[in-house]
């Protein structure tokens, strides 16, 4: 992830995509000085609408750390399957 305003990278995005499933892991990570501020919330959404327009993709999942409560809350934003770590 770019922050074109002022150069710089706030964090990483990526998915594997499993075509034959039509499934894609997503998995982020973000720059805390840019926690809270929709990086992650503009990136996901971006990337996932991506996926479903080009690639057909139908189901997403992340595995997160139970622990942190504010990327279980993003994905749920997006509805993804979550495999809990502790």
């Amino acid at each position: 992830m770019y922050d074109s305003e002022i150069s710089q990278y706030s964090g990483t995005l990526q998915a594997t995509i499993f075509m034959t499933d039509k499934k894609a892991p997503v998995a982020y990570i973000l720059n805390s000085n840019y926690w809270g501020k929709g990086y992650a919330t503009q990136a996901l959404s971006l990337m996932i609408n991506k996926l479903i327009k080009e690639y057909k993709i139908v189901e997403f999942e992340a595995c997160i750390d139970t622990r942190n409560t504010k990327s279980i809350e993003l994905v749920n934003c997006f509805m993804l399957y979550i495999h809990e770590r502790s």
